[in-house]
């Protein structure tokens, strides 16, 4: 392959990488939402500003936010247990106190 047509390969593959993580993590941030509301419990602040940021979709307006998000993911997943049934709320409030986190410390929050 010529370099040309490798880029343009590349590229369609991250793209499509993160379009199903973005899909993901929406239906993620609605179940969360859904699950607060139904416990009849107030969700903190910091989760509620990653559930806000990713079901709003902020990320199209900041430049290199999904990136990151992408990114931390991937690292909280290699270094976090497996999830249970179990501990699956806990995970994936975790998840998305550390996407706050992050999207705080680079300035997009």
């Amino acid at each position: 392959m010529d370099p040309e047509t490798r880029l343009r390969e590349n590229l369609r593959h991250e793209i499509a990488a993160l379009e199903a993580f973005i899909r993901e993590e929406r239906e993620t941030a609605l179940n969360l939402l859904d699950w607060f509301r139904a416990s009849r419990c107030d969700m903190p602040d910091d989760e509620y500003r990653a559930v806000v940021f990713i079901r709003n979709e902020e990320f199209r307006t900041k430049l290199g936010s999904l990136t990151l998000l992408y990114e931390t993911r991937k690292r909280v997943y290699a270094e976090l247990p497996r999830t249970t049934k179990e501990t699956a709320i806990d995970i994936t409030r975790f998840r998305f106190k550390v996407y706050s986190a992050v999207l705080m410390k680079g300035g997009y929050l």
